[in-house]
């Protein structure tokens, strides 16, 4: 919490987040191309599931990568809230969400717990991820 990287900061880290996510370790990532896509309506975890098909999870990785990209390039990408499925070594699926703090440069960020009937609602960010080859 707290730690900066060329002007990437992490102001907090919820209780989920911390237990599930924090000490994840990615071996092995392909390059991939993430795509924001921003909800446009109301639309459950599950059909955004549906939507994407495979494309649905994010790595961890790529998405810290993307907020990156957000705080440096402040303005120039879609809001300041974002969310990715995003699995944890155990295996289960977490809606992992990012929100950038408009007084500073930081990011608050947590883990709900994948439910599929969970709403996104209107202005939401959600990052889905295609394998480059």
């Amino acid at each position: 919490v707290g730690q900066v990287g060329k002007k990437f900061e992490i102001l907090s880290m919820g209780p989920n987040f911390e237990r599930m996510l924090l000490d994840k370790v990615e071996k092995d990532l392909c390059p991939a191309t993430l795509h924001i896509d921003q909800v446009r309506g109301s639309i459950s975890n599950q059909g955004l599931k549906d939507k994407f098909g495979r494309a649905y999870e994010t790595k961890l990785a790529h998405f810290w990568q993307l907020l990156q990209k957000a705080s440096i390039l402040e303005g120039c990408l879609l809001g300041g809230s974002y969310a990715a499925f995003v699995r944890a070594e155990d295996g289960t699926l977490w809606v992992v969400v990012a929100q950038r703090q408009s007084l500073s440069a930081g990011w608050t960020v947590d883990a709900l717990e994948f439910k599929p009937l969970f709403p996104w609602f209107f202005g939401r960010n959600f990052i889905s991820c295609r394998q480059s080859d």
